[in-house]
């Protein structure tokens, strides 16, 4: 019984074999530590949403510095076992990652909120009120 999982067929591998083995290709993997986000625009405001299932509110840490807002979080989860085993492998859960993101000008710096649901970490950018009063406005052609 092999105990770690391996693509290779040889019984040395060579480092460019482990380098260009596909394991380092997984993006299920890249997926699970680097989070993806949504950027939208609306007339008053902008929104990031970041998918972070399995977190906690607790979990993260948003903070504003020279016109750029960092998201990051990290959480590790560990089962208590009741039964005493000998193990040839166990899984933790652990997540983090680090976000940075820069700020458009027009952006309120003062009312920015982040609110966590289903999965969801949702940070709403209020636009300044000058820029608002300056919406886009659309010419027709004639």
């Amino acid at each position: 019984m092999n105990l770690i999982t391996t693509n290779l067929n040889r019984w040395n591998p060579t480092l460019m074999d482990e380098l260009f083995d596909d394991r380092w290709f997984n993006f299920e993997t890249y997926n699970n530590t680097f989070p993806a986000v949504n950027s939208i625009e609306k007339d008053n405001q902008y929104l990031l949403e970041i998918a972070v299932p399995g977190m906690d509110k607790k979990d993260f840490e948003i903070e504003i510095e020279n016109d750029l807002i960092s998201v990051s979080s990290t959480s590790k989860r560990e089962k208590e076992l009741k039964d005493s085993f000998n193990y040839n492998r166990q899984e933790f859960n652990y997540n983090s990652f680090h976000r940075t993101f820069s700020l458009p000008k027009e952006v309120d710096q003062s009312k920015i909120k982040a609110i966590y649901t289903n999965g969801i970490l949702t940070i709403t950018l209020p636009k300044l009120k000058e820029v608002i009063s300056k919406s886009r406005k659309l010419i027709e052609v004639k």
